[in-house]
């Protein structure tokens, strides 16, 4: 399920396919489908810009916990503003998915992709938010891990 649900939030984010559509086609009854289709339907997210962010997703959402607003930009004064990959506004908290791919060159030389990416996270600290960053390991494999920060951070 994991994997259908990835592959459709890429087709949303690129664009190849509209949302309505997507869940539609999940939702058909004349189709051959099982449960997971409706799983799939429910979880389809447009806003998950990697797998990471989708494995997050997944994780918050089964969870139960409240759910963060996502890939908003904030306002840190001086011109400068900040996108945050999930964000819960009430207690002020920034999840960051920290993919390699983020330090793979593609964005630039790594040491800089990670001064910038400090200087960001200052200046979010100084507006008040904490900011808790996870990689794919984490989220996989010590699912419960993440909660216990979140939940540490005032997420509920």
């Amino acid at each position: 399920m994991l994997t259908a649900l990835t592959l459709g939030n890429y087709f949303l984010k690129e664009e190849l396919i509209e949302y309505q559509t997507a869940s539609e086609a999940l939702l058909d009854p004349g189709l051959y489908r099982s449960g997971r289709c409706q799983q799939v339907q429910e979880l389809l997210n447009p806003y998950c810009e990697s797998p990471l962010e989708t494995l997050i997703w997944f994780r918050i959402k089964g969870w139960g916990i409240e759910l963060p607003a996502q890939q908003v930009w904030i306002d840190c004064g001086g011109g400068q503003k900040h996108r945050a990959d999930f964000l819960w506004w009430g207690p002020k908290v920034i999840l960051e998915a920290d993919g390699r791919v983020k330090y793979s060159g593609i964005y630039g030389k790594a040491d800089e992709v990670i001064r910038q990416e400090r200087a960001r996270q200052r200046n979010l600290e100084r507006q008040g938010w904490t900011v808790l960053r996870v990689e794919w390991y984490e989220v996989q494999n010590q699912p419960r891990n993440l909660l216990a920060r979140l939940n540490a951070a005032g997420v509920r």
